[in-house]
Formats: structure tokens, C-alpha cells, sequence
């Protein structure tokens, strides 16, 4: 709903759950450059396609590119850890073809 809401200049009602808004004028949240990094959007350039942060306030731009990267290595990280998990199981022969993933902090 927050994306139809950007999409069509409606800032004013956008809601935000639980999220630390990181650009103040176009009231996007670390949640949307999450869910951007999750769609692909792995370049600040992308990023901005997608969510017009730093459009309203350049001055978040530090703390959005530190965002990408921060959810660029727990996402592929994770995804990673999930791709061996199942690997390992299916090389062993178990039937029931466990998926598991193990998430590291760093």
C-alpha cells in the first residue's frame, strides 16, 4: 500500500509500522530499502529507482548506501547458507529433503 502511495505523490498518507524512517521529506523507511535490496535493487542507483530516497533529503544518502550493503550481506549471506544446507541434505540421501539455514551475525 505505501508503494501505491509513493508511486502516485501521496506521501501524506503513508503509514509506517515499526520502521525508522530514513529520508524525512519522501518518508521512506529502512523497510522500503529493505524490500528494494530484496528485489534486486543492489546499487544505490536501483535503490533510488525504486524508492525516491534522498530525492527530498541528499543527506541520508551515507546512511542509505550503508543500509544496502548491511542488507546486501545478511540477504545473500543467508541465501547462501540456505543453498548448502539443502545441498548437504540432498547429498546424504534423506528422503525428506531438509532445508535449513543457519543465519551468522556478523
Amino acid at each position: 500500500m505505501n508503494d501505491y502511495f509513493r508511486k502516485t505523490d501521496q506521501h501524506s498518507r503513508i503509514v509506517i509500522e515499526g520502521a525508522r524512517i530514513v529520508d524525512k521529506v519522501m518518508k521512506v523507511t529502512d523497510h522500503d530499502i529493505e524490500e528494494a535490496v530484496l528485489e534486486g535493487a543492489d546499487t544505490l542507483e536501483k535503490v533510488q529507482a525504486r524508492t525516491k530516497v534522498g530525492a527530498g533529503d541528499p543527506s541520508c544518502l551515507p546512511e542509505v548506501e550503508q543500509l544496502i550493503r548491511f542488507y546486501k550481506e545478511n540477504t545473500f549471506n543467508s541465501l547462501t547458507n540456505i543453498r548448502i544446507g539443502y545441498e548437504i541434505t540432498n547429498n546424504i540421501g534423506n528422503a525428506l529433503f531438509v532445508i535449513f539455514a543457519s543465519f551468522v551475525n556478523s
